[in-house]
């Protein structure tokens, strides 16, 4: 997409699409996860190349989405669905266009997953890992099937 942002440029926006899998350990799925954080450390990196570089006319923006409801997911289960929601493709759009115009370096969808990162990095990884268990994230994998199998 070409949006116009703030500053008025036009088409000088690297926006890279990850995952909240990028930015903690995901059971059952540690190949996702690590290249989400390769994205992750992609993004990070040339947003410090730029500051380094004085390069000031190209915007980074990394998104992080939780689970898309584009089929991949169909059958997994989220404990906690109203907290974590599945997070249609037109709104995803939205809110990718939206951290575009705003100039922003990064975006989680749905924003209030911000709140379960924090606690990684105040905490630690093993408190994560036990709020993780608490909040279902060991389990919604485990009905998971790939689609291309079917």
């Amino acid at each position: 997409a070409v949006v116009s942002t703030q500053s008025g440029h036009y088409g000088r926006d690297i926006t890279n699409v990850a995952s909240i899998a990028g930015l903690g350990p995901c059971p059952r799925m540690v190949d996702y996860g690590a290249s989400k954080h390769a994205v992750v450390g992609f993004s990070r990196g040339l947003q410090y190349e730029h500051d380094c570089c004085g390069i000031t006319n190209v915007k980074v923006t990394t998104i992080f989405p939780h689970l898309m409801n584009t089929g991949m997911f169909n059958n997994c289960t989220v404990k906690l669905n109203r907290m974590f929601p599945a997070i249609e493709p037109d709104h995803a759009a939205s809110k990718i266009i939206l951290a575009i115009e705003e100039e922003r370096e990064e975006m989680m969808i749905p924003q209030n997953v911000e709140k379960y990162f924090i606690i990684q990095y105040i905490y630690g990884s093993k408190m994560f890992r036990r709020l993780a268990k608490i909040f279902g994230n060991f389990e919604y994998m485990k009905s998971f099937q790939n689609i291309r199998e079917h």
